[in-house]
């Protein structure tokens, strides 16, 4: 093991050498520089670990871990410091040291342990970094796969709808009630599958499109979506309420339009009261995070399938009875998760479904109060 010991106190550096070999875990090698400067220029020469002292001559405190990391993010870096400075450590930690020690408080054999824990943990997170580097890479050829099927799939679906169409219209005369029925079929399935392939391709621009972030108003989000189904709204005997203020949030317009208007949407679809009935609220504000709740009186979910519901096209009832392609609520879900959030929801049969969106809270000039509402 070759250890690059960056102390600029040769007795510091004569005892940390001493205290490795003592410990005889494993052969180690220890090469010692007395600045950063020196440090920097050989760490390109198969060191295993990095012992490094925040005050040097020619760096001093968290300044010296950055420059480190940044022309050596390939090695583990354990920090020796005779500063007990608790701050400072956590600082470290979240800028990629793997430890922070205090000089005089440790002694060999756990210091050897710290290193090759150091090593393992550095050698782990690399992996995990490179895994999920191939596994966003794959996502976004999956994403760009299904965004070019589901476009290319457009034309000849159109044509198709097009021609069932024109047969209904210029033909009905000349065909029996099955050759009529045959033809109304073709035409719903056209729709249902154009349907569905809008739904994939607003899946697919999810995560295709990185969000343009901004001060969004959750309340005219609602409001908007309101006016533009008001039609819908007094057909079906329903009402929707906006319960108290609603904090604005850091967010893509686009995407947050899609979380409230497939909620909204979804709890007057699934809706056999006499009056359907749906409120959007703040339920918390809490560490930068704002959570609304949008509450309905609908048919409810059973436990056991409030996973699955934000499956893509899954439906838990036949299309005859409640219409719709049953991708809402992905859409919904990966909506959220691109902005860093998160939906999840409250339900029993027959008692109406509570969902909750996670969102980041605008916190901007005119900064929004962290009490609830």
């Amino acid at each position: 093991m070759r250890v690059m010991l960056v102390e600029d106190s040769s007795g510091d550096a004569r005892l940390i050498e001493e205290m490795l070999r003592e410990a005889q875990v494993a052969p180690v090698e220890v090469e010692q520089a007395n600045c950063l400067a020196g440090a920097l220029e050989r760490l390109g020469d198969g060191f295993d670990v990095v012992l490094l002292d925040l005050g040097l001559p020619d760096s001093q405190g968290l300044e010296t871990l950055l420059r480190t990391r940044e022309q050596a993010p390939h090695l583990p870096i354990v920090v020796l410091t005779g500063f007990d400075d608790q701050e400072q450590a956590l600082q470290a930690l979240q800028l990629g040291a793997q430890d922070y020690l205090i000089k005089g408080e440790f002694a060999g054999a756990p210091l050897s342990r710290t290193i090759r824990y150091a090593i393992e943990r550095h050698q782990t997170e690399g992996m995990l970094r490179q895994t999920l580097a191939e596994l966003e890479s794959r996502t976004a050829e999956m994403e760009t796969f299904t965004y070019s099927v589901s476009h290319d799939l457009k034309e000849p679906l159109r044509g198709l709808e097009a021609f069932s169409r024109f047969l209904v219209e210029d033909y009905a005369d000349v065909l029996d009630d099955q050759g009529r029925d045959y033809l109304n079929r073709i035409a719903k399935a056209s729709a249902r599958l154009k349907d569905m392939i809008e739904e994939l391709l607003t899946l697919a621009r999810l995560g295709r499109r990185p969000p343009q972030l901004e001060r969004v108003n959750i309340r005219r989000v609602v409001e908007d979506f309101l006016a533009a189904n008001e039609m819908r709204l007094k057909e079906s005997n329903a009402e929707a309420l906006i319960e108290g203020a609603l904090p604005d949030v850091l967010a893509d317009l686009t995407r947050v339009e899609q979380v409230f208007g497939n909620l909204i949407g979804n709890g007057l679809k699934f809706n056999k009261s006499a009056r359907p009935s749906v409120q959007v609220g703040l339920a918390d504000v809490t560490g930068g995070w704002v959570t609304f709740f949008v509450r309905d009186n609908g048919i409810g979910i059973a436990p056991e399938y409030q996973e699955r519901i934000f499956g893509i096209f899954q439906r838990l009832h036949i299309r005859e009875e409640y219409e719709g392609t049953g991708a809402g609520l992905a859409i919904a879900k990966r909506a959220a998760e691109a902005l860093g959030g998160r939906v999840w929801l409250e339900s029993e049969p027959g008692a109406g479904s509570t969902f909750y969106v996670c969102l980041p809270l605008w916190e901007g000039s005119g900064r929004i109060s962290r009490k609830r509402a």
